[in-house]
């Protein structure tokens, strides 16, 4: 079975689930409600980065597996501007949290 990265747009969700757009005009990803954890809510229009594999069954090509990151246009509009943005990877697990690379955005 075939796993990989996928960035994309949420474009719509039913009972529960999203669906992403990986490429422009095709939603071929099934995120499912659970994977989406506190801290991953995702709504429609967020762009999101997630592990998945090839589906065997349903419409969608891939099912994802597992959030890797998720961000917001909503969100961002709502940061004091005393926050700084930072974009990163994850480079450890750290107890019930993690510890990212990164580089401020400003």
């Amino acid at each position: 079975m075939q796993s990989g990265l996928f960035v994309g747009t949420v474009k719509s969700k039913k009972e529960g689930n999203f669906f992403m757009e990986s490429s422009d005009g095709i939603c071929d990803i099934f995120i499912p409600e659970d994977i989406c954890s506190e801290h991953f809510k995702l709504n429609i229009g967020d762009e999101a980065t997630v592990e998945a594999v090839e589906s065997k069954t349903g419409l969608n090509k891939w099912k994802a597996i597992q959030m890797i990151h998720r961000s917001s246009p909503q969100l961002e509009h709502q940061l004091p501007n005393e926050y700084q943005t930072f974009t990163g990877h994850v480079a450890s697990h750290y107890g019930c949290g993690f510890l990212m690379e990164s580089s401020s955005s400003e």
